[in-house]
């Protein structure tokens, strides 16, 4: 997937969804990463070609290229989209629930900690244990 793949990955695949969903959107990312890279890596090289005295357009061929990258990468990463990971909606409600309540405990904790007669370390370990957590269900 290249120098932008995981990045652009990130950003479409964040929030995966069904078989289907994921396979569309493996294809859209994919196929638009390879265009990209097709039309760029063909223009690379034909400046290359200028540089060493060729007659050679600097976007000759690079139209072609792209869209031979975008053919064959889209499908490979629909494919692969399709049989990645697929959210469960119960479960991304359930996570998301148990995230609330984790952050409301944290604004609490962190509330108590302001108190003039409060337990430092005790509180601290909390909000640790409860950072823990959080980050956790974040990834």
């Amino acid at each position: 997937m290249g120098i932008g793949g995981p990045a652009l990955e990130n950003i479409i695949l964040k929030n995966a969804g069904t078989r289907g969903a994921n396979a569309l959107k493996g294809l859209l990312t994919e196929g638009t990463q390879e265009f990209g890279e097709g039309y760029g890596q063909q223009m690379a090289e034909n400046y290359g070609q200028q540089q060493a005295g060729q007659n050679v357009g600097l976007t000759d061929n690079a139209l072609g290229q792209a869209v031979t990258g975008m053919v064959i990468g889209g499908p490979v990463g629909g494919l692969v989209g399709g049989l990645g990971r697929v959210r469960n909606p119960e479960k991304v409600s359930a996570n998301q629930e148990k995230l609330n309540d984790l952050m409301s405990q944290n604004q609490t904790l962190q509330d108590q900690m302001q108190e003039p007669n409060a337990d430092q370390t005790m509180l601290a370990e909390q909000l640790r244990q409860n950072s823990l957590a959080i980050a956790n269900l974040e990834s």
